[in-house]
């Protein structure tokens, strides 16, 4: 239950920002840009966060609304390009930005283990 939770959880959040930002933009500019990111994903952070829509186990990696806003929107645009017209070039135009994105997470994820590591390390050496 709590992966479906999760799910829609970030599943929310992606189609409030992908239908509610664009506009908020249009109609106010860069100001309204700063709005929409406080007002909008606040609010998100609030409903996934602090009342708990989204679970993180105590020890597991905290992955915020960044990944569940851009799968939300490539898979929008992906079923919204397979309706209209039948193609699936909103897919697979993404999918370089999607490579480029697990190695950016792979090489993160492995500096963050040797930096906890290295921290663990001098934890026992000072206390």
């Amino acid at each position: 239950m709590k992966l479906v939770r999760s799910t829609i959880g970030y599943m929310f959040a992606g189609m409030i920002v992908m239908s509610v930002w664009g506009g908020v933009i249009e109609g106010l500019g860069t100001i309204g840009g700063i709005l929409a990111g406080f007002l909008i994903i606040g609010v998100m952070w609030f409903l996934n966060h602090h009342l708990g829509l989204v679970y993180h186990g105590p020890q597991s990696g905290f992955v915020d609304l960044g990944m569940g806003v851009g799968f939300t929107g490539i898979f929008r645009d992906m079923w919204i390009s397979i309706l209209g017209d039948g193609n699936i070039n909103a897919l697979t135009d993404s999918l370089p930005t999607i490579a480029f994105v697990v190695i950016g997470a792979l090489i993160g994820g492995y500096l963050a283990a040797m930096v906890e590591r290295d921290l663990n390390k001098d934890a026992e050496v000072n206390g």
